[in-house]
Parts: structure tokens; C-alpha cells; sequence
């Protein structure tokens, strides 16, 4: 579900009432990519994108449920301005995503022993490097929760993966072997028919 859960943050319910500024209101989390609508009201882009394409051909807003401007992408639509469901116009809501881009807020993965704190706008490049994102005992990606991840069905899915890639690798092998073959098959052919020339060239 789009959105970060409240809890993850830090220190958000000192700043009285500012919970309730950043909460999307379909998804109840903090705005994930925060978008506003022509009426005024903003969203995580995920759950309106969600919220659009599952009430069919009437788009309208979730809060106050004016219909949302529908217009095809124009030259005049700057960096912000995102199109959903190929008509729905609205806009990235630059100021709110950049206040919340500043929350601290705990790495995902807390639960598998990272203690670190960091603003959000950090957090993806973190979570690439971060070392307790690996299981520490079947040494794979874990998920974002202790319940998400099962080492037995992991180790699975893992040689399932390498078997499909030796499969492929094996099939693209046998593929340029037959490739093989017929440009020799070629070069012979090719050598068969200069072959008289040569033969009788004088020096």
C-alpha cells in the first residue's frame, strides 16, 4: 500500500496537529510522492493513481468528489505535472514532498537490527547499501518485515532463478553453436568456389 506508516518516523507527534497534514486520506500514512489535485486536495500518487483506475469512467476526487481536470499532456505542462490513467491532470506538490523529504524516519530494516535514523530523501540510497538488509542465515535480501521473509522459500526462489539463467544461457549457447555451424558452412562454400581460381592464378 502506498504511503509510510506513521510509526516508522521519529518525534513526528511533537509538532502538534502535523500528523494529520501529511496523512494521505485514502491510504491514512504519510504522503508517498505527494500529488494535488485541481480541487486543492492531495494524495499519495499511488493510492490516486489506484483510486482512479478502480472507479471506472467516473474520475473524481476521493475527498470532495468534484470530477478531476481531464485534458491530454500540452507543451505548457512543466516537470510537475503528471497525467494519470492517460487523461486525469495533477500536479506534484513540490513544498509538502520537500517538508517530508526531511523527516527522520527509521530503515526498513529496524526489524533485522538496523538501528539508523535518517531523513527520508536519504532513505532509498540507504537501503542499498544497507548490511542488514541480508539475512543472517541464508545471507539473501530480506523484506520489509521479519513475517515477509522465509529462508526456506527464498533459498528456492533463488535456485529457481539460476536454474531459469543457466537454462537461457545453455539455449543461447545452442543457438550460437547452429550460427556457428552455418557461417563455417558458409566459409567452406565460399573457399569450394575460390578454390579454381586459385589453383590456376600464374604467379
Amino acid at each position: 500500500m502506498p504511503g509510510f506508516e506513521t510509526n516508522r518516523f521519529v518525534n513526528l507527534e511533537v509538532i502538534d496537529g502535523l500528523i494529520d497534514e501529511l496523512r494521505c486520506s485514502i491510504c491514512m500514512n504519510i504522503y508517498e510522492t505527494a500529488v494535488q489535485t485541481c480541487c486543492g486536495h492531495n494524495f499519495c500518487y499511488g493510492c490516486l493513481k489506484q483510486w482512479i483506475q478502480s472507479n471506472g469512467d467516473r474520475k473524481e476526487c476521493p475527498e470532495c468528489r468534484q470530477l478531476l481536470s481531464s485534458r491530454k499532456r500540452s507543451n505548457s505542462d512543466n516537470n510537475n505535472t503528471i497525467i494519470i490513467s492517460s487523461d486525469v491532470v495533477v500536479d506534484k506538490n513540490s513544498k509538502l514532498n520537500a517538508i517530508i523529504g526531511k523527516l527522520k524516519i527509521r530503515c526498513d530494516y529496524e526489524w533485522n537490527g538496523c538501528s539508523l535514523v535518517m531523513a527520508l530523501e536519504s532513505l532509498s540510497a540507504h537501503l542499498k547499501e544497507c548490511p542488514h538488509r541480508l539475512c543472517p542465515t541464508c545471507c539473501l535480501n530480506v523484506g520489509p518485515s521479519r513475517e515477509q521473509h522465509n529462508c526456506i522459500d527464498q533459498l528456492k526462489n533463488e535456485m529457481n532463478n539460476w536454474r531459469n539463467r543457466f537454462l537461457e544461457t545453455e539455449q543461447k549457447l545452442k543457438e550460437m553453436l547452429v550460427e556457428n555451424n552455418e557461417l563455417n558452412r558458409q566459409v567452406m562454400s565460399l573457399q569450394n568456389r575460390v578454390k579454381p581460381y586459385i589453383k590456376n592464378r600464374v604467379i
